[in-house]
């Protein structure tokens, strides 16, 4: 009786693990469905959109190398251009010392030699020669000129920055996220419409968009882009406008309400 039990119970659970991998397999196989947001009336389509930067960037170094001053505090506004680091350089300085010195020495000998040549003391090969020997002396002292940019991080465009993670006397590399740059002086605004809606929308057409945290903050701008595909899964259309702002109110990330005309009334 005791093995009759036993052995009803090992099947029991035998079947119920098959059972629960059965229903999680459905479940992958059969994904939920993404439901399309969007409302419309006779005068509106409404929807669900999200904000994100016009121009966005982690800020990472090129080389390896220890920080030495720091010139931004956290959400600092920078210009294109504007120095946000130094690295040390001191190795590099003295490169470029010795080939600014090689390269002066041969621009002295190419003009002596140019001298010489106007004299028909030397030739025309010797004085082709030197400036040879001129021009790669030239490109080295360029290269580590080029090099010892790289020593300096500078913001590659306009924005405001987000928090710093490092701090001086750190060794930081090409993998080291400095900060954070977006430039939000206006915004992208992605959002989906049912592709029942398609001949409703045109590239410039106007959107108000709304903050679902508060809704009575109204901002506008024009949609710029309307996808090529439409989305099998969903059957929506991708959609992008931007949107001016100015105050940076609108923050990448956000979640807002988007609103147009509906030119294709019900």
């Amino acid at each position: 009786m005791k093995n009759r039990k036993k052995s009803f119970f090992i099947i029991s659970g035998i079947i119920l693990v098959l059972l629960i991998s059965f229903f999680f397999k459905r479940l992958k196989d059969h994904p939920e469905k993404i439901v399309n947001k969007t409302e419309v009336d006779d005068n509106f389509i409404t929807s669900q959109g999200t904000i994100s930067a016009n121009e966005s960037v982690n800020i990472k170094p090129t080389v390896r190398e220890r920080i030495v001053e720091i010139f931004f505090q956290d959400g600092d506004e920078v210009e294109k251009g504007q120095i946000l680091l130094t690295l040390n350089n001191e190795e590099e300085n003295a490169l470029r010392s010795e080939a600014q010195a090689v390269f002066d020495e041969q621009v002295l000998q190419y003009n002596r030699i140019q001298y010489l040549v106007k004299r028909k003391a030397s030739s025309q090969a010797q004085l082709e020669e030197e400036e040879g020997l001129m021009k790669i002396a030239r490109a080295k002292l360029d290269n580590i000129e080029a090099r010892l940019r790289e020593f300096k991080i500078r913001a590659p465009f306009a924005g405001v920055l987000g928090i710093r993670y490092v701090s001086p006397g750190a060794v930081v590399d090409k993998d080291t996220i400095i900060t954070t740059l977006d430039d939000i002086s206006s915004v992208k605004l992605d959002f989906q419409i049912p592709e029942t809606l398609i001949s409703s929308i045109r590239p410039g057409m106007k959107v108000t968009v709304l903050r679902k945290a508060l809704s009575e903050k109204s901002f506008e701008g024009k949609i710029t882009m309307i996808s090529s595909r439409i989305n099998q899964e969903s059957k929506t259309l991708n959609v992008r406008a931007v949107i001016p702002n100015q105050d940076y109110i609108l923050k990448p990330g956000m979640s807002v309400i988007v609103k147009l005309a509906n030119k294709h009334k019900l």
